[in-house]
């Protein structure tokens, strides 16, 4: 925002209610050094603080934008999109791009929509540092894979496989932090910081894109990348938002999320959960709890359910039905060409992801073995 611009503001301000306007007498005031200004600031942090609740858009499409949703049919094999609600447990921080506002750190802000969010190349960059604390550093092949080259390579430069989404909020606060001095133990200089408010939600979603680096690959190796790549996510995703957080100041707690996923009150009603998570593949083979079953007891196949009901001990014959009804559920998944799992918690899409991610190790022993 240039000095004409901030004049025009100044100029054209229609009400003390107006944003644009109060930031242009604000500043006209600092700088005539007037104790008007800080009754400007004063009563815009009221505001902030009576107006915690934000409005959603009206626009027809702005429940695509909130909640992204992707068709796995025009996306090649393996492609995984895991999409969840999650509710802050610290109150999440942010520096936004504009030159003049009331307080030196506003929140960022869509141009669009004016809503709190976090922005894709935002959560790119705390999943890299949530990594890297896990010591996934920026050579690592999956953290290559995942997240592309490092800034600034010269050579084999690509892009990664995940693709992000912003995360919208519908609620805003203001937190002060006071610095205190090193001998007086007393602080001097309050910093007002405009904030996302601990207890807000918002939809985060992620796809991952395997296209991307197949060159001179074989089936086999890019299903061991795609499993390590899994992996990698199944540890990195937790550990971002329920341990290292995302914004700034998350040294302090703040930008950390809860680990039960929230539920949208709109949708409680009909008890469905906080997140989801689709990917493109079939298993090959039977299910592990197939295989454990016939190990025990022989071919399933062999006897009926009548059958197997006489001479089976109760704990032996409730095994026998979880191995049927998997057996039923991976013929609905080949039948529909993808796997589907809802999530309750992130420990929910860690297991499963790592699951998953086992499936796709069994499918590259295969083919290896296949070659072989």
């Amino acid at each position: 925002m240039s000095y004409e611009h901030l004049v025009q503001l100044l100029d054209g301000a229609e009400s003390e209610a107006d944003e644009s306007g109060q930031t242009a007498r604000y500043y006209e005031q600092k700088a005539a050094k007037k104790e008007a200004a800080e009754a400007i600031r004063e009563a815009w942090k009221e505001s902030r603080l009576k107006q915690r609740h934000l409005g959603s858009p009206d626009w027809a499409f702005w429940s695509w934008m909130a909640a992204p949703t992707v068709n796995l049919e025009t996306l090649p094999d393996y492609a995984l999109f895991i999409q969840f609600r999650f509710r802050l447990a610290g109150a999440y921080l942010s520096k936004d791009e504009r030159a003049f506002y009331l307080m030196d750190n506003p929140l960022r802000r869509d141009r669009l929509s004016q809503l709190p969010y976090v922005a894709p190349t935002g959560w790119k960059g705390s999943l890299r540092a949530a990594l890297h604390q896990l010591q996934y550093n920026a050579a690592h092949p999956a953290v290559q894979r995942l997240l592309g080259n490092a800034k600034g390579e010269a050579e084999d430069f690509a892009a990664g496989r995940l693709q992000f989404y912003p995360s919208f909020f519908t609620e805003q606060g203001v937190e002060i932090i006071n610095p205190h001095d090193r001998k007086r133990k007393v602080g001097k200089n309050p910093i007002l910081m405009e904030c996302v408010p601990t207890g807000a939600e918002s939809v985060f979603s992620l796809l991952y894109f395997p296209l991307v680096q197949w060159q001179h690959q074989d089936d086999e190796e890019l299903l061991a990348g795609v499993a390590e790549d899994w992996e990698v996510l199944a540890a990195g995703l937790p550990a971002l938002f329920c341990t290292y957080g995302f914004g700034a100041k998350t040294g302090s707690g703040h930008g950390i999320a809860q680990e039960k996923f929230a539920i949208d009150k709109h949708k409680k009603r009909d008890r469905q959960p906080g997140g989801s998570m689709v990917a493109k593949f079939v298993p090959e083979g039977e299910p592990l709890v197939v295989r454990q079953f016939e190990e025990s007891f022989g071919a399933m196949d062999e006897w009926s359910a009548t059958e197997w009901q006489e001479v089976l001990k109760p704990t032996e014959l409730e095994q026998y039905q979880i191995a049927l009804a998997a057996r039923e559920r991976q013929a609905q998944i080949k039948a529909a060409g993808k796997m589907e799992s809802e999530l309750e918690t992130f420990a929910d899409l860690q297991q499963t992801l790592n699951a998953w991610a086992a499936e796709i190790r069994g499918l590259a022993a295969a083919k290896g073995d296949r070659h072989d």
